[in-house]
């Protein structure tokens, strides 16, 4: 039989876990990635240009790159969206690429005293500081919940850009697989 605090710590686990992931799909879009059967289009037209303008990455941090494997570089949203059959690892080069500015700025400082990018001199406009992205998801908590706007990024010069983003409740694939998990693991359990 199994041990109750086992129990106990693996429901906390999967929880945090799947706020984890929450947190991270919130903020990739201000469209509906994810469509339901009735689904009507919403505000523009849905080429690729309309889904590179309104989809951001939010990258654990800019001025230590290593740090984006905490979440195995699920930040370079930008990145997997033009090109998804790239490996998880390969992700910071793509985005590299995509954004030479980045590459630029990060080459720029390597090695030095004072390693610290912000995000002003990485002007690049798909990405969301994680500051300002903590500051959206709890200022907008309820408003994500019961409404259906997600809002909106204001451009790179402005100061908390995110301000106005509600963000989703989507669930990516990580958030099911999570999910997914967890049932068969209680089920496993004998709950």
């Amino acid at each position: 039989m199994w041990h109750h605090n086992a129990l106990f710590w693996q429901l906390v686990c999967g929880a945090m876990m799947l706020h984890i992931l929450a947190f991270g799909d919130a903020f990739h879009h201000t469209y509906e990635a994810v469509f339901p059967q009735n689904y009507t289009p919403g505000p523009g037209n849905r080429t690729a240009q309309y889904e590179e303008e309104n989809t951001y990455s939010n990258l654990i941090s800019i001025s230590f790159p290593r740090l984006n494997l905490l979440n195995l570089n699920f930040g370079y949203h930008n990145a997997h969206h033009k090109r998804p059959m790239v490996p998880w690892y390969r992700l910071p080069s793509y985005h590299d690429k995509l954004y030479p500015t980045s590459n630029v700025i990060r080459s720029k400082v390597e090695g030095s005293a004072d390693s610290h990018i912000t995000l002003a001199e990485y002007a690049c406009p798909q990405i969301l500081s994680l500051k300002d992205i903590f500051a959206s998801w709890h200022r907008h908590r309820l408003r994500r919940v019961l409404e259906e706007d997600y809002g909106e990024v204001h451009p790179l010069e402005a100061i908390d850009r995110a301000r106005d983003f509600v963000g989703t409740l989507g669930a990516s694939f990580l958030t099911v697989q999570q999910a997914r998990i967890d049932i068969l693991t209680w089920k496993f359990m004998g709950l």
